[in-house]
């Protein structure tokens, strides 16, 4: 569990940092946003 969220965490600022590099800051926040609240559920379904 604490090893997924690890690479999961990982993958995620990598893609945040492609994204900030390719489409700049406003879609990064999108992103990044999308990104936690996905990330929330999930860490929900895996706690239970």
């Amino acid at each position: 569990m604490r090893f997924t969220f690890a690479v999961v965490a990982a993958g995620l600022v990598s893609v945040c940092v492609g994204v900030f590099l390719w489409l700049g800051l406003p879609a990064t926040l999108i992103v990044a946003g999308v990104v936690f609240v996905a990330g929330g559920l999930l860490i929900d379904l895996e706690s239970e």
